[in-house]
């Protein structure tokens, strides 16, 4: 997936985030999503939150928490943060407001700019060295006007533009300089003189509600007779323009299954740019009061924070609903952290018991909720209190093999202390062949499914069982040790390798998903598959999924596997699948040339004069491959063909997936 910012610009689409959902499922039990208001719903987002609120977690169900949106006020979401380095000296802030004068409005104050909460933080970018919230009416402030105007700016005590989230009773507005029609009038507002010497960031909360162009809006560093030294930064003016969502949820937070998350200041109170409406679960603290919150960043120039200020590898000004919604999601891990066996439906119950009832506005005393705060603010300690304790003992639920030296075992649910120890897991029965009695290595799959590898021997295909068994030093998170059954038996496997190619979301049972590959684009194009030529049994989805190479008119790359773990001494037996998706459909226009351990075994392969047309799966079979340097090696090398279908010349190849298997 790809994304350009936060705005729905370049938004990656709805198909891609529904896959991405499905794909996150597989793995965690917590989905955090600080994205949306990406306009109408999308069948492809309300079915991939079913499915892992539903699903995922065997069954438990994943919870999907979303941020509501940051549209509820002209209240900026992220405030201004401007680094500044003075020398020793008296200094001044201005905030400077000119007008066009080209403005046909005829109410007065019907375009707004206010602002509030100013504060000059020192260089962590959090604590406070000076701030004005105005409350106290601004003392040692002074302004200024010109260019024709007549009036300054002045203490605001209108309640639709306050400051809410801190509990504003005023704050700073310039004069309605626009309704007088004459450009270049202006007006400044400047802050009490302050003894500085280093490195410092101003910051301050604005509301800007304008459709003007022309007009300008800067913040200027002073000397302490108002001489102009800088301008820190000149704010398009419209910035913070546009419809505000106050009463409603966006989507996909709005969507049934999902857990919608707002925001709270450090004020107890919901945030002005919040997001609120009848969908709201939840408030979690962020920014919008005095302060931002404090994240960890790339480090070095990479990140966010690439200069000296804040810290370097830190950001501090990170907010709204998106920085709320993963403290949340954040809770709920701790709440399984403590009980890996709730089900969605119960995860939510420990928040929802948990929440402080912070703000003004009242609760419904029977569901306990308002519409601006959900049921309250998030409060991981009451709410790990209100998590049932884990007293299950886990079990082995299934054992799968996956190939020749692998196996998947499955437990009841999610497991801690000892479960990636290979002395803790025993091989058994006549289908384990010359495998060792432990497997050389442990790892975690997916969900509740470890992988058990083994780095030499065979088992035996077949009629030949295996039993694994796992010992009492496994136990769950909680601490609880494995109880019975703690085995399970399967039959025994010669499939080495079975790899679905592409960028797949997630795994196509019993095939893995890619890995140990080099060059082309892996596409998850999960297509209708017409019909398979000779079909294997092999799922139909690894047809729709594909590594690719297309490129025109010049070749670029091959597409390479390097498939490991191969023994000397046996013959193995390499099956590679293949389908054309459609995008070009004539005999000729994909060609390639496929090699195994560099041994040309396909020259001039014409793909759909193969399969006889676009949306067919097929596959080719090659016997008494040997290991080479302990490995088998695939390489597909396109070649350059005049594609019919696009009438130019192309460089193009695929492959779908591949399985390797002893003989």
């Amino acid at each position: 997936m790809t994304t350009s910012d936060d705005t729905g610009t370049n938004f990656t689409s709805f198909e891609s985030m529904g896959n991405a959902i499905r794909y996150a499922a597989q793995f965690s039990d917590v989905i955090s999503c600080s994205w949306g208001g990406i306009g109408s719903s999308s069948s492809f987002i309300d079915s991939a939150i079913d499915y892992a609120t539903i699903s995922a977690r065997n069954g438990k169900g994943c919870a999907v928490f979303f941020a509501s949106g940051n549209n509820a006020s002209h209240w900026a979401a992220h405030q201004d943060r401007l680094p500044l380095t003075v020398g020793p000296g008296t200094y001044k802030f201005g905030f400077y407001f000119e007008t066009s004068g080209s403005h046909s409005c005829v109410q007065e104050y019907c375009e707004n700019l206010v602002i509030d909460q100013v504060r000059l933080l020192n260089q962590t970018g959090y604590d406070r060295v000076w701030w004005e919230d105005f409350e106290g009416g601004g003392p040692g402030w002074t302004v200024a006007h010109g260019g024709g105007a007549t009036s300054d700016w002045a203490l605001n005590t209108q309640p639709n533009l306050l400051l809410t989230g801190v509990g504003s009773t005023q704050g700073y507005r310039p004069p309605p300089l626009i309704l007088a029609g004459q450009p270049g009038q202006w007006a400044e507002l400047r802050s009490p003189p302050l003894s500085l010497s280093g490195n410092y960031i101003l910051a301050f909360a604005k509301l800007m509600d304008f459709s003007t162009v022309g007009a300008q809006f800067q913040i200027k560093l002073l000397d302490a007779n108002d001489n102009l030294l800088s301008v820190l930064t000149n704010i398009p003016l419209g910035w913070g323009t546009g419809s505000v969502g106050a009463g409603y949820i966006s989507y996909p937070a709005s969507y049934v299954n999902s857990v919608a998350v707002g925001a709270c200041t450090d004020f107890d109170r919901r945030a002005d740019y919040s997001q609120y409406g009848p969908q709201l679960f939840c408030v979690g603290p962020s920014n919008g009061g005095w302060n931002g919150v404090a994240s960890t960043d790339t480090t070095g120039a990479a990140g966010w924070n690439s200069g000296d200020w804040e810290n370097g590898d830190y950001y501090m000004g990170f907010g709204g609903t998106s920085s709320a919604t993963p403290l949340v999601a954040g809770v709920a891990n701790l709440i399984l952290s403590k009980n890996a066996n709730l089900t969605f439906s119960q995860i939510k119950d420990s928040l929802r018991l948990g929440c402080d009832k912070i703000g003004p506005r009242p609760y419904d005393p029977t569901t306990g909720r308002n519409d601006e705060y959900g049921y309250g603010r998030v409060n991981a300690y009451a709410s790990i209190t209100n998590a049932a304790a884990d007293t299950t003992a886990p079990t082995v639920t299934s054992v799968v093999t996956k190939w020749g030296r692998g196996v998947e075992v499955t437990f009841s649910e999610q497991m801690g202390d000892g479960v990636t120890t290979p002395a803790n897991y025993t091989i058994s029965g006549t289908g384990k062949g010359t495998l060792g009695a432990n497997p050389a290595t442990v790892s975690w799959v997916s969900g509740y499914k470890y992988l058990l590898e083994w780095s030499a021997g065979e088992m035996i295909a077949g009629t030949g069982n295996i039993t694994i068994t796992v010992n009492t030093q496994v136990k769950d998170i909680a601490g609880n040790a494995l109880a019975s059954p703690s085995s399970w038996t399967a039959n025994g496997s010669r499939v080495v390798h079975q790899i679905s190619c592409g960028a797949n979301y997630g795994q196509i049972y019993p095939f893995e998903s890619e890995r140990y590959w080099s060059g082309g684009v892996g596409n998850p194009y999960f297509n209708t598959v017409n019909s398979i030529i000779d079909n294997d049994g092999t799922p139909v989805a690894v047809y729709g999924t594909e590594r690719c190479v297309l490129t025109a008119p010049t070749y670029s790359w091959d597409i390479f596997y390097v498939l490991p773990g191969i023994s000397t001494g046996l013959n193995y037996t390499v099956r590679l699948y293949f389908f054309d998706n459609g995008y070009s459909v004539h005999p000729g226009d994909v060609q390639f040339d496929v090699y195994i351990n560099n041994v040309l075994k396909l020259a001039n392969f014409d793909l759909i004069a193969a399969s006889g047309g676009p949306y067919i799966g097929f596959w080719r079979e090659f016997p008494n491959i040997t290991a080479l340097s302990g490995n088998i090696t695939v390489r597909i090398v396109p070649k350059q063909t005049w594609n019919q279908t696009w009438s130019a010349y192309y460089c193009n190849a695929t492959i779908c997936g591949i399985e390797v298997t002893a003989q």
